[in-house]
């Protein structure tokens, strides 16, 4: 199908863009519209769109320009911070995996029999005792908090 065109088409949607519409320069543009059917559609359609832009225009609630500045800045300053933050959180996450290593190793090397035949014959001290236990529970418990995001 063909869809068919005007040549001054074009020439009635400027008018109406340009608010020359109601000038008494385009009156033969206005005859001519009011004989043909596609440069009227285009008017209708031009006045329509040109109605909205400019309600839009004086509705539009645009921030000042100091506030789009600051708010730029304080965006640019977070993403420095989270990228300068980036191998900081790397290097904790190899440092506790060392040291659940290190802990792990520790714990495979220590026969527990002969431990605690050393609390009872030796009588180490029960704080001691309760002092590694606490240590080895609070440590993993410290380094999730220390790891976690916040």
């Amino acid at each position: 199908m063909i869809t068919p065109e005007c040549s001054r088409e074009r020439e009635v949607a400027e008018a109406i863009a340009a608010g020359r519409w109601h000038d008494r320069f385009c009156e033969d543009l206005r005859q001519h519209v009011s004989n043909c059917s596609i440069c009227k559609d285009a008017a209708l359609l031009a006045e329509v769109l040109q109605e909205d832009y400019t309600s839009a225009k004086f509705e539009a609630r645009v921030p000042s320009a100091g506030l789009v500045w600051w708010r730029a800045e304080m965006r640019a300053r977070q993403e420095a911070v989270r990228a300068a933050a980036k191998p900081i959180k790397v290097a904790e996450a190899i440092g506790g995996a060392c040291a659940l290593g290190v802990g792990a190793a520790l714990l495979s090397r220590i026969d527990l029999t002969a431990l605690s035949a050393m609390f009872v014959e030796r009588a180490i001290p029960l704080s001691l005792g309760l002092g590694v236990v606490v240590i080895l529970i609070l440590a993993p418990l410290a380094l999730f908090f220390v790891l976690s995001d916040d």
